[in-house]
């Protein structure tokens, strides 16, 4: 398989805005004449959008961390192969936006709920696995301080009652200390594809950050 288009991931805590902005790269990105597709992880597909309802719903209790992470990989391998794999093989003009990819799982599975590096290695390979040989072009990480990330995932989360969170949201913040630990720590392993954007910034001020990297990647044969 040759992919010719480029694939950009966003990540970061909870609250840390990467629906806001994958909707602003999906606009900027179409302004210059590119072909953009926009997708969530999980979810993006019939079946990933049924798991994601599963995953993220709050009234689920006692879900086995291998249970979530199965559920996870299986939204991200429909994921791969009904969407995000056919659309970078067309053409080289061809975009992929995703908020969160397989970095998520590395951190909220592996980093936070199985901890051990044994763990974190079968589940690395696991992503290798699933993501089927796609790897991000550049991921951009959203950091945000999580007590704020969550102020601010209560206010606009549209997936659940007014003023509630999900069923990973709602998890005690040294839970969500620990996602971001994790995240500060895959930057440090990944420097070339990772960038780290302050997301606690006005929007109008992340944007500017994360545009510059944007038309760098782009510059990238």
């Amino acid at each position: 398989m040759i992919k010719t288009g480029k694939f950009i991931t966003l990540e970061g805590p909870e609250g840390s805005g990467k629906s806001t902005l994958l909707g602003f790269l999906e606009k900027y990105l179409s302004e210059k004449g590119l072909n953009v597709l926009s997708v969530r992880d999980p979810g993006g597909t019939q079946v990933g959008e049924e798991i994601r309802r599963v995953l993220l719903n709050p009234e689920i209790k006692g879900m086995s961390n291998l249970a979530e992470l199965l559920l996870f990989e299986a939204s991200r391998a429909q994921l791969v192969a009904e969407k995000i794999k056919p659309f970078l093989e067309i053409d080289a003009k061809n975009i992929v936006i995703s908020s969160r990819f397989a970095d998520a799982t590395v951190v909220y599975q592996g980093f936070v709920r199985f901890r051990n590096t044994k763990n974190i290695s079968y589940i690395k390979e696991l992503n290798k696995m699933v993501m089927g040989g796609i790897i991000p072009d550049m991921t951009i990480l959203l950091d945000i301080e999580p007590v704020e990330g969550i102020k601010r995932a209560r206010r606009v989360n549209k997936e659940t009652p007014a003023g509630t969170l999900d069923r990973i949201e709602s998890e005690a913040i040294e839970f969500h200390d620990r996602v971001r630990e994790g995240y500060l720590k895959l930057v440090k392993e990944n420097p070339g594809r990772i960038k780290l954007v302050d997301a606690s910034q006005p929007l109008n001020e992340v944007k500017k950050r994360i545009v510059p990297l944007i038309e760098l990647l782009l510059e990238r044969a």
